[in-house]
């Protein structure tokens, strides 16, 4: 009762400090027999933080490098490190990262050290076994994670490269010398500016950082001010800055070549008299022809054999979009088609392709469709999906790109599942176009179908991400529903079943329950396939019987729910029957109503198109028909699988022949795609758009009178009449290369507010790229209107085509409306 005081034993290899526990017991009232008082009921009396003085555990390092090294030219960076005993082995590694970049993040330098080494709370953890009791079905599964950047900001769809490089160089680990020093040798790019240096330095048991700065630079810099794009008949005037930093006084020839999609107008070929530290500064015309990318060569040559050599890229993009001409019929016996240039000149060189297919069944256009998935590079959840999902099942398709430098079907796959996970919400479930967005039940169970297949396909998917929207799944299907919910739960129970993660008994009621009233193909089918998965078969082929048959007419509202169609529903409803081999026998009614609706349809929408490439893989394991053809001068041969060819219009390939030389019709299908030379008119097709383009003060402004550093506010104002259910909007604003998009949501009051905008709508979703302004709406039924205002600013002087304003529905595609096209002029300021 007096106080005790207790000595603990510490280890100084236990680091800066430690905790101890003390708890305190009181004995018992009466001794045992052993003379051992068993302790009764005991309290934690203490929590005692225990210093510890060990010997010195961090290492101190020191760069010295120069201050100044030159681009383009490798650089030695001398690392010292100071505290290793005599002998100690010990590493380094050395980073140099763009300071510009770094500091866009407030990126602090690495602290192993403090990290190690440093005091910290005490770490509590608890341990429960009582979950292992719980039926791990019987709940979602919790999920703690963090969300990533956005995908669609990442992926630019149809822009070429450009100059812009981020600069981070790394070493790789470096063995010190027995002295602790080492020479870290780089090799810096062509790179003008500050480069931080962050090196860090382990032993055995220690650790240590340094950090320094590394300015990189010519002795006469030269730049070259680049706008991020251009487009086919574009003229920007590219202004040039010279700086004499520690070059000798005295003439430079300055000379600038282009190759590539565009050229400049006159001859780049001056000199030019520099004096020690003195500026040149003026601008040179570059023409854009065609797309592609233009290369840039600056070579300037001084007094005292200085030389400068830079290259720069710009990439040439349309200035608007891909149109299709495809063409859907029959081969009779002795007929054959030909690919060559015929069409050459409607379309801009180097913009043309021809996607032919012959089939012995009918043909949906495959390697078309996969192109025009290629192209919408938007970044939804459906979309994103849409996107991936057929090149699971079509590689032998889509090899047809492998040569193409922008289109890898891997990539793309590996791409859109780290973007469905960025987009999952802490719930499990996925937001449409960021993971605050809200959750449509039917895309929840599109992505997770996704991600399954993919992980059965070898492709590394999340756990976390499965996991967590098939708790979310599980959850929706014991929910009560409205009628419109069915569509969702349909497919919902298709994806548990196909996870192993459903309840046969559930699914049974509600294939008992609901069958008769699901209101799609596709739905009856996902549901026929769940209990096809799940062993019970008659249920399953009554099923698959009910989703085969004759459909009724689909109702509007249901685009909404499900984002489908009659054609998106035969093609899936086909995609999934084609696994059943009692539904075989009715597959060919299914696919000529599939051939019949395609063949009447000008326009696709992404849900059509992924699930009819899906479709089309189903049939082509179909056996039972084939065809004879012979492909140029090649004897014929015969083929049970449809053969995909591709051949660039106006590149000077080889005409390419295919004719058929069986006894039956054969299938064929040909896409051409390009972008016409012919600018586009208006075009009102259920939607009527228009954009203007006004001064800050509310003003018209004159688009052939812009100043550069011109601040302008954009509005774009849309109708869509006579809808019936609410229309998902996509609204796409193509730049003129003159222009950068300052702010993506101007806004008519607040801080920095333009009071005469008025009545602006509020859209899901708005994105600024580098080339376009991309907003997503949705629109009630009937008529209804929008009114949308982001602000540019005018950067690069020069005349500047200015593409159309372009909105569609984006799963009604036939439902769309375009502006014409206008022209930008800039002056320089």
């Amino acid at each position: 009762e007096g106080g005790t005081t207790l000595e603990i034993p510490v280890d100084a290899a236990w680091g800066s400090g430690a905790y101890a526990l003390v708890t305190a017991y009181r004995p018992a009232a009466a001794p045992a027999a052993n003379g051992i008082s068993p302790r009764g009921p005991g309290r934690a009396v203490g929590v005692a933080w225990i210093g510890v003085d060990p010997a010195p555990r961090t290492l101190g390092v020191t760069l010295s490098g120069p201050d100044v090294a030159r681009p383009r030219a490798p650089v030695t960076v001398p690392v010292k490190v100071a505290g290793l005993a005599a002998g100690e082995e010990a590493y380094v590694t050395l980073a140099a990262v763009d300071e510009a970049v770094l500091k866009l993040t407030d990126f602090e330098n690495p602290a192993p050290a403090d990290y190690f080494y440093g005091r910290r709370k005490l770490g509590v953890e608890l341990r429960d076994l009582y979950g292992r009791l719980i039926d791990p079905h019987a709940g979602a599964i919790g999920v703690l994670r963090s969300g990533g950047d956005q995908f669609a900001k990442r992926s630019v769809a149809g822009l070429p490269d450009k100059s812009n490089q981020v600069v981070a160089l790394f070493s790789g680990i470096v063995k010190l010398d027995a002295d602790g020093t080492a020479n870290v040798k780089l090799d810096i790019p062509d790179f003008q500016g500050q480069l931080r240096l962050m090196a860090v330095a382990v032993a055995a048991h220690k650790l240590g950082a340094g950090s320094g700065q590394l300015t990189v630079r010519d002795p006469v810099v030269a730049q070259v001010a680049l706008p991020r794009f251009l487009a086919p008949g574009d003229n920007a005037r590219l202004a040039v800055t010279i700086n004499n930093l520690e070059g000798p006084a005295g003439d430079y020839a300055l000379k600038m070549t282009a190759t590539g999609a565009g050229g400049f107008a006159t001859p780049v070929d001056r000199t030019i008299h520099l004096d020690a530290g003195a500026n040149f500064a003026d601008g040179f015309v570059l023409a854009a022809t065609t797309i592609g990318n233009v290369a840039l060569h600056l070579d300037l040559a001084g007094p005292n054999d200085t030389r400068i050599a830079r290259d720069f890229k710009i990439g040439v993009r349309p200035a608007q979009s891909y149109q299709l001409r495809r063409f859907v019929g029959q081969m009779q016996p002795g007929q054959s088609v030909t690919l060559d240039d015929a069409s050459a000149d409607e379309f801009l060189p180097g913009t043309a392709e021809a996607l032919l297919s012959v089939s012995p069944r009918p043909e949906w256009d495959v390697p078309g469709l996969l192109r025009a998935l290629d192209r919408y590079a938007y970044g939804c959840l459906e979309q994103t999906t849409s996107r991936a999902l057929p090149l699971l099942y079509v590689d032998e398709v889509a090899s047809l790109w492998r040569t193409d430098p922008g289109f890898n079907p891997a990539k793309t796959i590996d791409t859109a599942i780290g973007h469905i996970a960025e987009l999952q919400k802490s719930d499990g479930s996925f937001g449409v176009w960021n993971d605050t967005d809200d959750t449509v039940p039917w895309l929840d169970a599109y992505a997770a179908d996704f991600l399954i297949r993919a992980k059965e396909h070898g492709n590394t998917v999340p756990d976390f991400a499965v996991k967590g929207v098939i708790g979310w799944l599980r959850d929706y299907v014991k929910q009560e529903h409205k009628d419109d919910d069915l569509p969702a739960l349909a497919y919902a129970h298709y994806v548990l079943a196909r996870a192993k993660a459903d309840d046969l008994g559930t699914l049974r009621y509600f294939n008992d329950t609901q069958m008769s009233r699901l209101p799609t193909q596709l739905a009856k089918a996902q549901l026929a396939a769940a209990l096809a998965a799940y062993g019970d078969a008659n249920r399953a082929a009554a099923a698959y019987a009910a989703a085969l048959a004759p459909p009724p007419k689909r109702d509007p509202a249901l685009r909404h729910a499900d984002y489908g169609s009659d054609l998106r529903d035969s093609a899936a409803a086909l995609a999934f029957a084609a696994a059943d081999p009692g539904s075989q026998p009715r597959l060919t009614a299914i696919i000529d109503r599939i051939a019949e609706i395609f063949a009447k349809a000008d326009r696709t929408s992404t849900q059509e198109q992924a699930w009819l490439l899906l479709a089309a893989e189903a049939a082509a394991k179909l056996t039972g028909n084939s065809m004879t053809v012979a492909v140029g001068d090649k004897p014929a041969e015969t083929r049970a699988k449809a053969e995909y060819f591709k051949r660039a219009i106006g590149a000077a390939a080889p005409v390419l022949t295919v004719a058929n030389r069986g006894t039956a019709p054969v299938w064929r299908s040909v896409s051409v795609t390009g972008v016409v030379k012919a600018e586009l008119p208006a075009e009102s097709s259920g939607y009527t758009v228009s954009r203007q383009v006004f001064r800050p003060d509310g003003t018209p402004a004159d688009l052939t009178k812009v100043r550069q550093t011109d601040l302008l506010v954009v509005v774009l104002k849309g109708t869509r009449k006579n809808a019936g259910p609410a229309a998902r909007t996509l609204v796409i604003d193509l730049l003129p290369a003159g222009f950068e998009i300052q702010n993506a949501g101007a806004s008519g009051d607040g801080a920095g507010g333009y009071s005469w905008l008025k009545d602006l709508s509020s859209p899901d979703y708005t994105e600024a790229r580098d080339d376009r302004y991309i907003a997503a709406l949705d629109l009630p039924g009937g008529t209804a209107q929008f009114t949308l205002a982001y602000v540019v600013r005018a950067v690069t002087p020069g005349e500047f085509k200015y593409p159309a304003l372009a909105v569609e529905d984006m799963y009604e595609p036939e439902t769309y409306g375009r502006t014409a096209m206008g022209k930008l002029v800039v002056t320089p300021r």
